[in-house]
């Protein structure tokens, strides 16, 4: 019933807006986000985990983070004015009326965010624009964040004085944005989606009128795949009367705010969910809505866990590589390199817990694996390798190293020594042979 009476009177608001200038056209929002209903963000809708939330580490989100336009000739240059800092910026504008793309179609203005280890691929698939009256609105990116920024001012100097005096700020009236689009995650240097069962999408910091919904078949926003560290960081301090909002039935997040008094919720990194992608989101791409009422900033932020892999030997060898390390859930094992003691030689490694290989097959706990299959072992929880020796029956127990680097030399040594004693015994034969040239 709700969403009859809002279909009605975003009719009479086409209406209104068509008779007070044909130039303003609207377009109708698609994505079912009213900032309306639903509940208060609690433990009644998200999965409060903080031990698991302790456990995650970022992807991207770090300080040698580079974000590029893939089509730089498509974006401006300018500043915009963060917590009253004043950084570079690259931006396009939209307006009311503004003609979207249809959903999926190739974009002009994509961006890659790189931090040399993993590279995430983002499009921005739809723009679509409600209430917004005159003006342009600008989207920006910073080259050094993992942010998207919409109805910021835009300053064209680096001390952000002056305002470029036909772009608008969005300003938490009616009118809003919606950015429709689709990142994917890559290992640098790579054409392969990186996929994981442990990788998780951050939607952080939520406040300032924004909201928040993923497209990806099945893998839409519920209960079951958010998780937070807190129920109490789900919500502002107490006091301030608005909530973070979760609309089940529609699948969206949403930060209450005034529209006539322009109040709003305003945190710092206060309120942060993370959403289970699954694998078949991340072979596709997460496909996503972020949503502004007010100039605001949305990350595109993925998180996964570490493992701990360990190398060891038996009592018949010791490592001479690394010891351990640490590996990104899905990574593959570095290898590590070893020696024989006295009289053996290496045979195989073994893990104490079942391992997958990079092409799917099963190794079990204990089964042999040799060092080139190491290297393609996927690790998705913690490992230990133990290499394994045995007693090289090619070579006697002197006392003298044996290692696999002298074992072959040290046979060459014996056969030398028995060829110059044969020499020796046959010597005189040779010096009472004549040898002649002529036939």
């Amino acid at each position: 019933m709700k969403k009859i009476k809002r279909m009605v009177a975003v009719a009479a608001v086409v209406l209104l807006s068509a008779q007070l200038s044909e130039a303003n056209v609207f377009a109708v929002n698609p994505y079912n986000i009213y900032y309306e209903g639903g509940n208060p963000l609690s433990a009644n809708n998200v999965s409060i985990e903080p031990e698991s939330i302790d456990q995650l580490v970022p992807l991207l989100n770090s300080d040698v983070v580079s974000t590029t336009p893939v089509y730089p000739e498509n974006w401006e240059d300018g500043y915009v004015k963060d917590s009253g800092v004043c950084y570079p910026s690259k931006y396009y504008t939209i307006h009311e009326g503004f003609s979207p793309m249809l959903s999926g179609a190739p974009d002009s203005h994509s961006f890659t965010i790189s931090n040399g280890k993993f590279r995430a691929d983002v499009d921005i698939l739809n723009e679509v624009t409600e209430y917004l009256g005159e003006g342009d609105y600008a989207i920006a990116i910073r080259p050094n964040l993992n942010f998207i920024y919409a109805g910021w001012s835009i300053y064209s100097d680096a001390n952000c004085e002056n305002a470029i005096d036909y772009i608008s700020p969005l300003n938490y009236n009616d009118g809003r944005i919606f950015l429709e689009l689709k990142s994917t995650l890559y290992k640098e240097d790579t054409i392969v989606p990186f996929v994981t069962n442990a990788l998780a999408f951050g939607i952080s910091d939520i406040d300032a009128a924004q909201s928040y919904k993923i497209l990806s078949e099945g893998n839409e926003l519920n209960p079951e795949i958010m998780f937070a560290s807190s129920a109490e960081s789900l919500q502002p301090e107490p006091g301030i009367p608005f909530k973070n909002m979760f609309v089940d039935s529609d699948g969206y997040i949403y930060s209450e705010y005034d529209p006539v008094t322009k109040d709003h919720i305003e945190t710092t990194n206060r309120s942060n969910i993370y959403v289970q992608l699954y694998p078949s989101t991340q072979a596709d791409g997460v496909h996503f809505v972020f949503g502004f009422a007010g100039n605001a900033a949305s990350g595109i932020e993925y998180y996964t866990i570490k493992h701990k892999v360990q190398y060891d030997t038996d009592a018949n060898g010791e490592i001479t590589g690394i010891v351990d390390e640490d590996r990104y859930d899905g990574e593959y094992a570095s290898g590590s390199l070893y020696r024989a003691k006295n009289s053996y030689r290496f045979s195989h490694w073994v893990a104490d817990v079942d391992v997958f290989l990079e092409d799917g097959t099963l190794i079990r706990a204990g089964e042999p694996i040799t060092s080139e299959q190491i290297k393609t072992v996927v690790v998705d929880r913690d490992i230990k390798f133990t290499a394994i020796f045995e007693i090289d029956v090619a070579v006697p127990n002197t006392g003298a190293s044996t290692s696999e680097t002298n074992a072959v030399a040290i046979t060459f040594s014996a056969f030398g020594i028995l060829l110059g004693a044969l020499l020796i015994r046959f010597l005189p034969r040779f010096t009472h042979r004549k040898i002649g040239f002529d036939k």
